[in-house]
């Protein structure tokens, strides 16, 4: 027997099933299961229960679908002992290929290429099971011609897989069973096995909740338990209509087909829209803020922020949440690899990386060694280890030391104790444990259960020192990684011996896929959570953020197999987990009575199609649809952080009138003109520190000096010719290395070389790649070069009153390229920030010129070349940024210009950018206007 209940959009499940459950007058449930597809429902129908039957009661069974299909498999004695989590599944993967391979298979010998597609063919595996498919030879063979047709695209490891794919299944599976284990998709084939012989027993009724579309095995057993016993009765939800296009859930086909007739539809009902823009995710949660605080007192209980993205967690708790005045609850996950535990973790593998035959790299050390769990440890008799690590670093620094022995290390550490008169000796105790731990790790082959094990001990001293009371949430952190590292250590995998870069990408790996859930109570007040979350309960009010195309609808997993071998194996395709995405979303909005959206407007983002479905939508149906701009003030009179103002006293006042303007301290004001009162007017500088990356401090300037060595000789002497290129590249070895000897980079010890050279290697790599470019340039455009290494200053006007300031700027090169004079300044970084190129206009003030104008560089540059005259007309110029570190990408990633093909340079210069300057400038120097911290920066 078996019955149908339909709900509208706007019926909450949880609700309408208590209600049938309390009609029934037992107190007693047990004997009644309940299906949804995940825990969150479970919380309401037991409150909506408690509510209706106004007393104790023994609730039902509660399960989610994976829970349901896995009782089910044990129940019925189709499948015995426990489910195997990933990580040893892919143990037993990995064992799998090594038996098979000396039958054609891939041979792991690259364990890394492993590790990529190995997670996902587990993933595969399981779909293929749940699927209830069976890779047969007559499969095999369209799958093997579907592999054939796209083995440019697919990696060989793949293809050989995909290729012997009947081998590799049954023995995976085969092992997994004989072994007592099984994974997911291995429960789902089981249960459809075990529900032709057996039905599940003690239950007499079951409520089963299909949000949207069964898979092959769940459809099967949802026939062979139609006809009872026991009773089961299938929940499902209309969405409603998205927009123009009209999606039933994919339940209502199979439901169809059982009952033997057409199932009705339920009465569309259209929500009202409003609709926000923003020019940046943070501009976008200020705005859901500004919002929420009027209405959040309209049933918070009932009240959702939905977020489609799980990285702007932090951005809502501290601008949104600690602001309401009612209570909230979190339940999604937010990733590890955000949280400090992650970046020590990181800084760890890194020194160990970095290691050379016993030598640890100095700059990895401080760089894990200066993390705030590690420097802020305090110490017994007051302070932090924070004195230590600087003078630890004094110590090196006078050292000029690249690389150091354990024995060096240790030295380093007593003399630094003794420079800071420690009383006793607990911060070089600490550092002396820290190194240990570093020391215990091995660099040759050994097991990942051993690293765990070194960071376990690692993460127990913090918290033994207390750092998980000074650091919010620590202990939520460092429990979610402490639990890793045991499941690390019980895994098989865990204790495969493995090189030491195997060690550290599988661990990095395992870090990047954990999840720290938020405590709360799953009832009380606001409720924050995930699209998937919002499965089955009806909100009334519904706040949705990051509605932007490639968020929703994302991408469908398996992206490593193209769709036609998908279809192929009859599996999901992108398409259809896009539906899904359009039944959630529609369901989600059309159950309110008041839905808000927000999303990020910029040249490189647009609003999801969904939304624009939904508009039209309503809009043809003469619904008003209200779209608004961003709701909060960028003014900075009217910042709530005043009381934090530096005031230009007179003797501010007076360093003012003696300052030079130049692009970094333009751009320094721009982005936090706190900062610019610390380093420019109080002259702060931060000291000398050990960088990670020998590059970061040094590179910059070898570049810079080089590049002017190697053109110097053409400077105003007509164009450059291919062959006057190619003669600098002979001699560049000599150029790269005398640029290092002035720089202070020259051969000294051998720990200190051998870091040198390898810069010198790179620049050498990079500079020649770089000149086979400006080669090309000087063949195919044309190249003059007219000035190198050029300083300029003029006079700026600030109003027609005659008053003026001084604008400075030191050009690394002016030369005459394709038909144009052109600016040009050298950056070793990948990447740069230069102006916005579309929606270019004057801004009102310093925040729309920090998401304008990004960088005063090139367009100072451009207003100094005119003044000096090396160019009359802002049409004929161009300025760019040569990323030396992208040269052997694409042209474009090269060159970043201000201006593109399209662009009216003079009309820009005069109209946005010279404006901009002004406008900074005189805020500046204003006397009444302080300079205030700038909370993003």
């Amino acid at each position: 027997m078996a019955e149908l209940i339909h709900l509208t959009p706007e019926e909450d499940a949880p609700e309408c099933l208590a209600r049938i459950l309390a009609a029934e007058g037992k107190r007693d449930l047990r004997h009644t299961w309940v299906i949804f597809p995940g825990r969150r429902p479970f919380y309401y129908l037991n409150r909506h229960l408690a509510q209706l039957l106004n007393g104790a009661f023994l609730p039902p069974m509660e399960f989610t679908e994976d829970e349901f299909i896995e009782h089910l498999a044990l129940s019925t004695g189709a499948i015995e002992g426990q489910r195997i989590e990933t990580l040893d599944a892919l143990s037993f993967l990995h064992q799998s290929l090594n038996e098979l391979s000396g039958k054609g298979l891939l041979n792991p010998g690259d364990f890394q290429t492993f590790l990529r597609w190995g997670f996902r063919f587990i993933n595969f595996f399981d779909e293929l099971e749940e699927h209830l498919i069976t890779v047969n030879a007559h499969a095999l063979k369209n799958l093997e011609a579907q592999v054939l047709s796209f083995e440019d695209r697919i990696p060989r490891s793949i293809q050989s897989v995909l290729s012997q794919i009947s081998l590799l299944m049954p023995r995976l599976r085969d092992r997994l069973l004989q072994a007592r284990y099984y994974t997911r998709g291995m429960a789902y084939r089981a249960a459809t096995e075990g529900i032709k012989s057996a039905r599940p027993p003690d239950v007499k009724k079951i409520f089963w909740y299909i949000p949207y579309a069964l898979s092959p095995s769940e459809e099967y057993i949802l026939k062979q338990l139609w006809e009872g016993p026991p009773e089961i009765v299938v929940i499902y939800h209309e969405p409603g209509h998205l927009g123009v296009v009209k999606e039933r859930p994919n339940v209502v086909s199979v439901l169809e087909r059982l009952k033997g007739k057409s199932l009705p539809e339920a009465p569309v009902k259209t929500t009202p829209l409003r609709v926000y823009r923003a020019f940046s995710t943070h501009s976008e949660i200020l705005t859901l803020r500004e919002v929420l605080r009027e209405e959040i007192d309209k049933n918070p209980a009932r009240t959702a922020i939905v977020m489609l993205r799980t990285d702007v967690l932090p951005v809502l708790l501290s601008e949104v949440l600690e602001g309401v005045s009612v209570e909230y609850n979190i339940t999604m996950g937010y990733p590890i690899a955000h949280f400090p535990p992650y970046s020590l973790i990181m800084a760890f593998i890194k020194v160990l990386e970095t290691r050379q035959a016993g030598r640890f790299y100095i700059p990895a050390l401080f760089n894990f060694l200066k993390h705030p769990y590690i420097k802020n440890l305090p110490l017994e008799k007051g302070g932090s280890f924070r004195a230590f690590v600087h003078a630890l670093e004094n110590v090196f620094i006078r050292k000029n030391l690249a690389f150091a022995r354990p024995e060096t290390l240790k030295d380093a550490g007593a003399k630094a104790s003794s420079e800071i008169n420690v009383e006793e000796q607990e911060a070089l105790e600490i550092y002396q444990y820290l190194l240990g731990l570093l020391m215990h790790e091995k660099e040759q082959e050994d097991a990942l259960a051993h690293t765990a094990e070194t960071l376990e001990r690692l993460f127990q001293f913090l918290l033994t020192k207390g750092e998980g009371k000074t650091h919010p949430f620590a202990e939520e952190f460092i429990g979610r990684v402490l639990d890793l590292f045991q499941r690390i250590r019980l895994s098989f995998m865990g204790n495969l011996p493995l090189r030491q870069e195997d060690r550290f990408f599988l661990l990095a790996h395992l870090l990047q896929s954990e999840r720290v859930p938020f405590s709360g109570i799953p009832l009380a007040g606001l409720q924050v959570l995930g699209l998937l979350e919002t499965r089955g309960i009806a909100f009334k009010n519904v706040y949705i953020t990051d509605v932007n195309e490639g968020i929703l609808p994302t991408a469908g997993e398996g992206g490593w197999l193209p769709p036609s071998i998908r279809k192929v194996l009859k599996l999901p395709l992108p398409e259809d987990t896009e539906k899904l995405q359009r039944f959630y979303f529609a369901r989600l909005v059309n159950g309110a009575d008041q839905v808000n959206i927000f999303y990020v407007d910029a040249p490189d983002k647009m609003r999801s199609p969904f939304v624009e479905e939904m508009i039209l939508t309503r809009k043809l149906a003469g619904i008003e649809v209200k779209e608004k701009g961003v709701l909060f003030s960028t003014s900075t009179t009217s910042s709530p952080r005043e009381s934090t103002a530096f005031k230009k006293t007179s003797a501010v006042l007076t360093a003012l009138k003696n300052i030079q303007f130049h692009p970094t301290a333009l751009d320094t004001y721009m982005k936090c003109p706190a900062r610019f009162y610390f380093r420019y007017l109080l002259k702060l500088e931060e000291a000398d520190t050990i960088e990670e990356d020998v590059e970061a401090r040094d590179v910059g300037n070898i570049v810079h000096e080089a590049l002017r060595t190697v053109f110097e000789p053409f400077v105003n002497k007509g164009f450059v010719t291919p062959e006057d290129i190619e003669k600098r590249r002979s001699v560049l070895p000599v150029i790269v290395r005398e640029a290092m000897n002035r720089e202070g980079l020259g051969p000294t010890d051998e720990d200190a070389s051998a870091v040198r050279e390898i810069i010198y290697h790179t620049l050498l790599q990079y500079l020649n790649r770089y000149l086979e470019i400006e080669k090309e340039n000087a063949e195919n455009k044309g190249i003059k070069i007219i000035a190198l290494e050029k300083n300029i200053e003029v006079s700026f006007p600030l109003d027609a009153n005659g008053n003026a300031v001084p604008v400075v700027g030191r050009v690394d090169r002016i030369d005459f390229f394709d038909g144009k004079v052109r600016i040009i300044d050298y950056k070793t970084g990948g990447s740069v920030d230069t102006p916005k190129r579309k929606g270019l206009k004057a801004p009102a003030n310093r925040e729309e010129a920090k998401h304008i104008i990004k960088s005063f560089q090139l367009p100072l540059y451009l207003y100094l070349g005119r003044c000096k005259e090396y160019f009359t007309d802002y049409n004929q110029a161009d300025a760019g940024v040569i990323l030396i570190k992208n040269v052997f990408k694409k042209p474009r990633e090269v060159l970043k210009n201000v201006f593109s093909s399209s662009s009216k340079p003079s009309e820009i210069m005069e109209n946005v950018f010279i404006p901009a300057m002004r406008l900074l400038i005189k805020e500046i120097i204003d006397e009444s206007n302080p300079f205030i911290p700038d909370s993003s920066d």
